[in-house]
């Protein structure tokens, strides 16, 4: 958990969520999210996306500036063979997304990408 490639201590940047549409008439559409985090050091950028969003839950406490720090988070498959990944911050607040597929990008501050990995 010390390592600077762990996510633990990771600062939320930003949450995206895109509706990307195809067809004619925009009718085919899918919702993909990008989570990106300022690791715990600062020298990086992780970067999440989730294809194929199925579902997702962001809550956060009432009064709260800010996330915090990262304390824990979860991958696992549930019972509709989704990938889940489950995020819990400092200050209460979890995102909760379930998709179909789930890729991690990891930026170093002042270079170019160092990673890419698909679950």
């Amino acid at each position: 958990m010390d390592s600077p490639e762990s996510l633990h201590d990771a600062w939320l940047e930003s949450l995206e969520i895109l509706e990307p549409v195809e067809g004619k008439r925009h009718e085919q559409r899918a919702i993909r999210i990008t989570l990106r985090l300022l690791g715990a050091f600062h020298d990086r950028i992780h970067e999440l996306t989730y294809v194929g969003v199925r579902r997702y839950r962001i809550d956060a406490p009432a009064g709260q500036r800010g996330h915090g720090d990262l304390i824990v988070h979860e991958v696992r498959i549930d019972e509709d063979d989704l990938i889940v990944h489950e995020l819990l911050f400092a200050n209460g607040g979890t995102v909760e997304i379930g998709c179909a597929d789930l890729f991690y990008t990891e930026r170093l501050l002042g270079t170019g990408t160092s990673g890419l990995t698909s679950a």
